[in-house]
């Protein structure tokens, strides 16, 4: 029986039945907000208030439609002077998924998923500025708004030199005051002679200005062109007899290391302090070395890079745990991110080539970052953690 074929009854009992059900699916409206109840002068009024700042102004603009068409002209008489404060405005509301890169003067999206392992190691060459000023965000902001100050944990490997032993990277943050620190504890272990090797023929620095070694043995130059800084706990107490080969004409026991615990060091460039530990222990040595394999739809070689490790045995570690300062990362042009990720730092008797980026000995001493780290007991993360 077809909807022509019922009778007046059925027809308005099917109808209403129809109503209702729309009724029931229909998407409930959307209540007007508190703001836009207001009259258009108390709206223009608000606005007056915020002649001062018109990047203020635009924001507001941008929230709905309604607003949009009452701002028109604020709107249309915006030439973006200010572009990197309205950015920043719109960021406070859309940190969760875009930030403000201050290099570009744009609004970038991100992934909360970001973390260290995208980077090739943890040591400060690959660092990313970006990463940096996320974690902050979240710090200023609140979560959702960047990154978890966890985000920076991570623990990696990174080669030393050739098929050499492999160095381990493990890293943790803190925010003290305004200010992002980093800890990252290098460590190399094996067998006395292949961590000697290590240190000499690798090419591995604490930071951007300080080495675990400047000299290569085999080639006999100096390979960081930016410093002279090394690690003076790491150095060869028999290097010059080892050379000309008299430790062994002279029947002297060899020596590789001078064992130490927790010996300090500092940058004197950037704000890095660190310390160094040589030790006997139960070690396991680890390699990364690069295996040929014969392609079969091809006529070379394929190479692939693999990871061994050697059974636990007597040898030497050598833990070099190091603290960095980042400053407030908030601009790549603060001194104390520049000083500790630029590529060309000024060297010392270079006196035409001084500049803000050094670290002042006198407000820095040797250490105090690594006590600013050592005092401050980092809150947990929660989510009012960042309401002061």
């Amino acid at each position: 029986m077809g909807p022509l074929d019922r009778s007046p009854l059925e027809a308005v009992l099917f109808l209403l039945w129809l109503k209702a059900l729309y009724l029931i699916l229909r998407p409930s409206p959307v209540p007007t907000p508190p703001l836009l109840r207001l009259a258009p002068e108390y709206l223009l009024l608000i606005r007056d208030e915020l002649a001062s700042s018109p990047d203020s102004i635009i924001t507001l603009a941008l929230t709905c439609k309604a607003l949009f068409r009452l701002y028109a002209s604020d709107v249309a008489r915006y030439r973006g002077k200010n572009a990197s404060d309205l950015l920043l405005l719109l960021e406070k509301d859309l940190g969760d998924r875009l930030f403000y890169c201050p290099p570009c003067n744009r609004l970038h999206g991100f992934s909360s998923t970001w973390n260290p392992k995208n980077l090739k190691n943890l040591s400060l060459r690959p660092w990313r500025f970006m990463q940096a000023y996320l974690v902050m965000n979240r710090h200023i902001h609140g979560p959702p708004k960047g990154l978890a100050l966890k985000s920076l944990t991570k623990t990696c490997w990174m080669t030393s030199w050739g098929d050499g032993l492999m160095w381990k990277h493990e890293s943790s943050a803190k925010i003290i005051g305004t200010d992002l620190f980093l800890r990252i504890v290098h460590t190399v272990e094996g067998k006395a002679s292949d961590v000697r090797d290590a240190i000499d023929e690798g090419d591995h620095f604490v930071c951007m200005h300080v080495t675990t070694d400047s000299v290569d043995l085999v080639h006999g130059y100096t390979r960081s062109m930016r410093t002279d800084h090394t690690v003076a706990a790491l150095r060869d107490p028999q290097a010059k007899e080892r050379r000309c080969g008299l430790a062994t004409l002279l029947g002297q026991p060899t020596i590789f290391f001078q064992e130490c615990k927790d010996a300090p060091g500092f940058c004197p460039v950037c704000l890095t302090d660190y310390t160094t530990t040589i030790e006997q222990a139960n070690v396991t040595e680890t390699y990364w070395q690069t295996v040929d394999r014969w392609v079969q739809k091809g006529f070379g070689a394929q190479n692939n890079n693999r990871t061994f490790f050697k059974p636990t045995f007597d040898g030497v570690r050598v833990s070099i745990t190091a603290y960095h300062q980042l400053g407030s990362c908030r601009n790549t042009d603060d001194w104390r991110w520049r000083a500790l990720a630029d590529l060309y730092v000024p060297r010392h008797d270079d006196i035409e080539c001084r500049s803000s980026s050094l670290r002042n000995l006198r407000r820095y001493s040797p250490g105090i970052v690594k006590r600013a780290w050592q005092k401050q007991q980092q809150r947990p993360e929660t989510r009012w953690s960042w309401l002061k």
